[in-house]
């Protein structure tokens, strides 16, 4: 997941340069959209993004560096793309976890009424027994 992502960067790094001199926006874009995929796949929470989030500082960085555009500007696209990609990344999370609560909560429900619609035939079936054993109860 990691090599996957310091690829990704320095890939796209250098394919935008091989155009033109790459933008801040760009830089911040290649950085989001690689750091999104990676912390997507992250399995061992805030340790693995403390990785993510190094690798992909370092791995920009030094591909800014072997081009020779190493400004604040870009740097600081690619502390933005950083942020940005993880708060994607954190947001979708959320949004996936939301709908599972959501739907986890129409099945409680669901189930609550069946509970309830049982417990009420259960109670009319004893209300019948009752009536019927105390018409029998008269008659001995």
């Amino acid at each position: 997941m990691l090599e996957t992502m310091k690829k990704e960067i320095s890939g796209d790094i250098k394919k935008a340069n091989g155009t033109v001199k790459i933008t801040a926006d760009e830089i911040k874009t290649v950085v989001e959209n690689a750091v999104f995929k990676a912390t997507k796949s992250a399995k061992n929470g805030a340790t693995e993004i403390n990785s993510i989030a190094k690798e992909a500082v370092i791995s920009a960085v030094e591909e800014l560096k072997k081009s020779g555009h190493v400004e604040k500007a870009r740097i600081d696209a690619v502390m933005i793309g950083l942020i940005n990609g993880i708060e994607k990344s954190t947001k979708e999370s959320i949004n996936d976890m939301e709908m599972e609560m959501l739907k986890s909560k129409f099945l409680l429900e669901e189930k609550n009424a069946e509970l309830s619609t049982k417990f009420k035939e259960t109670l009319d079936g004893a209300k019948e027994a009752a009536v019927v054993f105390t018409d029998e109860s008269k008659n001995i």
